[in-house]
């Protein structure tokens, strides 16, 4: 199975310390995992924090089905402009 990288922040978006992204099986709230290598065989635990430079600390991979939800919120907890996301495929957007 190809992996595909999730790349953040998306321009326009804002970002920084302490703010978190979630992933979910798209139109639900159960967790769908997300992965640190491209071989997916490392899990994030989530939600994944945002370091001092708002990025994560490695890459974020995800398998390309089921699709799914973004959850991102800022160090409040506020969910950001524009999320959740929800039905994110990496084959439709050809990421």
């Amino acid at each position: 199975m190809a992996a595909f990288s999730f790349y953040f922040p998306l321009p326009g978006t804002p970002t920084g310390e302490g703010y978190s992204l979630s992933f979910f099986q798209a139109g639900t709230s159960t967790p769908s995992a997300v992965y640190k290598d491209s071989a997916l065989g490392s899990a994030w635990a989530q939600p994944i924090i945002l370091n001092e430079d708002g990025q994560p600390d490695f890459p974020i991979f995800t398998p390309p089905t089921p699709a799914l939800k973004i959850v991102y919120t800022d160090a409040d907890d506020v969910a950001v402009t524009g999320y959740p996301y929800d039905n994110y495929s990496p084959l439709a957007v050809g990421v």
